[in-house]
């Protein structure tokens, strides 16, 4: 009877024993996983400072496909500020042709209200 009560202590006391290592494993994976959290957070900020060598293959993998995605939206932007930059250059080009024939017409048109005035006198 006492051996009984012996043996299921022992297998009770190995199983908190296990648990507590599990949960200590638990706390480490944890710990760790928050520093990669932590690390991939300032990477979106400042990729120049990143510690690679503490990034798994696949983190790797994912951060190189998240830079090709800013590269790409970045390339994209680039394009349409360029278009924008072109269109507006046109724009501008144009409104100063418009001005220079409003301009032109209009010392012409003083050049001739001139010319009649000085023919009345």
């Amino acid at each position: 009877s006492d051996d009984k009560i012996t043996h299921i202590d022992c297998v009770a006391f190995r199983e908190y024993q296990n648990q507590v290592k599990k949960k200590e494993n638990l706390k480490h994976q944890i710990a760790e996983n928050q520093e990669r959290l932590r690390i991939l957070r300032e990477a979106r900020t400042d990729i120049t400072e990143m510690n690679l060598d503490n990034l798994t293959q696949p983190e790797i993998i994912r951060l190189v496909k998240q830079l090709e995605r800013r590269k790409i939206d970045t390339q994209s932007k680039l394009r349409e500020t360029e278009n924008s930059l072109d269109f507006t250059a046109m724009e501008a080009a144009k409104l100063e042709e418009t001005y220079k024939l409003y301009q032109t017409e209009f010392e012409l048109r003083e050049r001739k209200r001139g010319v009649t005035r000085l023919q009345r006198i």
